[in-house]
């Protein structure tokens, strides 16, 4: 989702009722950043909130660009995650999508400053203002009939959730099995 702000793409995630993973994409999408992203600072992050598992089970959108590259591809392998695509249109399977940017959209008009903002400037304020979502809107995010029963089926309610806030990066959603 666009927040107001051009060029602005971030790599959120979720563990459990809490947001966990919050990183700033920079430069344009692609399977290098793919990569980078599931090397870097989703792989990390799955470590810290759910350690001492052999494997994860990605659930990704139909991106061709990034997640579905063979730079992307490899790097899930490489990193002991498995990759499943979720349905076309299925914004309401991502409680980041259908749920929590809007909230955070919401807390960012009400935290906005006067005159301009950098971009800079604008990133950080973003990441402040997430990073304070409470655990009960995120529960309630994960927990909503749609999301909670896609998970149930699939076979875990632990999950991680990647979404942009640009709308040309595309989202994932991971989970730890």
């Amino acid at each position: 989702m666009h927040l107001g702000r051009s060029g602005v793409s971030i790599c959120a995630g979720i563990c459990g009722d809490k947001i966990v993973l919050w990183e700033q994409v920079k430069g344009p999408w692609s399977g290098q950043k793919a990569a980078e992203m599931y090397k870097g600072p989703i792989s990390k992050a799955l470590e810290k909130h759910r350690p001492r598992k052999a494997t994860w089970k990605v659930l990704e959108d139909n991106d061709p660009t990034g997640f579905k590259s063979s730079k992307g591809k490899n790097a899930k392998k490489e990193c002991g995650i498995k990759a499943e695509s979720l349905p076309r249109y299925s914004a309401d399977l991502n409680p980041l999508d259908y749920c929590l940017w809007t909230d955070i959209e919401r807390r960012m008009l009400t935290t906005k400053k006067k005159g301009k903002e950098s971009k800079a400037a604008y990133a950080k304020r973003l990441r402040r203002v997430a990073l304070k979502t409470d655990r009960a809107t995120v529960r309630k995010a994960v927990q909503a009939p749609p999301v909670k029963t896609f998970w149930n089926q699939n076979g875990s309610d632990s999950m991680c959730n990647i979404a942009p806030v640009h709308p040309h990066t595309p989202s994932l959603c991971f989970r730890r099995r």
